[in-house]
């Protein structure tokens, strides 16, 4: 399987080793199990690792990995595979759609920039940790809990 490393949020500076966050990316569809890909995203022990499942046109499905868990939605995976789909050929066009477990995603290009869009709620199981945390979250960035 192919296996791309990429640096998401990059400061500038040029050096993807002195900024940005790491990024696993296996772009290519494989058939993979849950548990060899939380095996695999374990091993490599980035903060996140991505599956493309599919790809095509300007839509892909993937799924995303810390060593820990499965998540549903992060921004920097979205961003990096987006990145990496497009700069291989796999998908094409300014706007693309990512699909995960929890729904559907757009990513827009605008020059060297990745933009997404996402609405929805701060997870049960964070919530659930710490009841108060969607008031706090919500107060440090200046917007509504709901």
């Amino acid at each position: 399987m192919d296996l791309w490393i990429v640096s998401v949020f990059l400061d500038g500076s040029g050096d993807p080793l002195k900024s940005g966050n790491p990024l696993a990316v296996f772009p290519e569809p494989a058939e993979l199990s849950k548990d060899a890909m939380q095996a695999i995203a374990r091993t490599l022990n980035l903060s996140e690792t991505t599956f493309v499942v599919s790809a095509r046109d300007d839509t892909y499905r993937m799924r995303i990995f810390t060593p820990l868990e499965e998540l549903g939605f992060a921004g920097h995976p979205t961003l990096g595979t987006a990145w990496t789909l497009r700069r291989m050929g796999r998908v094409r066009g300014d706007e693309l759609t990512q699909e995960t477990g929890v729904g559907p995603t757009p990513v827009r290009f605008v020059g060297d920039d990745l933009w997404l869009r996402r609405r929805g709620t701060v997870a049960s199981d964070l919530e659930g940790s710490d009841p108060g945390i969607a008031a706090r979250l919500a107060r440090a960035l200046g917007t509504k809990p709901e």
